[in-house]
């Protein structure tokens, strides 16, 4: 089962990677999708489907569907910095990796698309004015932290502990 549904996770992201970078949009289906199917994972986990411990409690996903939104919606209501749908991803994808993994996605998917943006600059690509689609490097994040988080979470919480 937890195949299968990182399996849905990975097409939903292949395909929100590929349309936002096209037309620097999400629509709302694939990250209702995303919703939905971390509300199956939620539901399968407390089914005793997934596995011991469960992957996300559902207050891990409540908590997480906040995480990160909330941020990115307030710098979008200050700035022209995210799209709606950058915003309702991460929403999405709150509810599927729960709050320490949905910040670790966003951490992620932020470094990824800064790297990006300082080549495009340094290469002439780009100017501070272009906007470059965000949602393709958000979609990497969530993968990684999906496949990823057991193993780097603790070794950043490991790295960061002060001696």
């Amino acid at each position: 089962m937890a195949a299968l549904i990182t399996a849905v996770l990975l097409v939903i992201l292949v395909a929100v990677f590929a349309i936002d970078l096209q037309t620097h949009t999400i629509p709302d289906g694939w990250w209702i999708a995303l919703a939905l199917l971390g509300i199956i994972r939620v539901a399968a986990g407390y089914a005793g489907l997934l596995g011991d411990p469960l992957p996300v409690t559902a207050l891990d996903a409540f908590i997480g569907a906040f995480a990160a939104s909330i941020p990115l919606f307030l710098i979008a209501s200050f700035t022209d910095g995210f799209g709606g749908g950058d915003i309702k991803l991460m929403f999405a994808a709150g509810i599927f990796l729960g709050w320490q993994s949905v910040l670790l996605a966003l951490f992620i998917g932020t470094v990824l698309a800064a790297l990006v943006g300082l080549v495009l600059l340094a290469t002439g690509k780009a100017t501070r004015k272009t906007k470059i689609a965000f949602g393709p490097y958000l979609a990497i994040g969530i993968a990684v932290a999906a496949c990823c988080s057991g193993f780097l979470i603790p070794l950043i919480m490991a790295a960061t502990v002060l001696p």
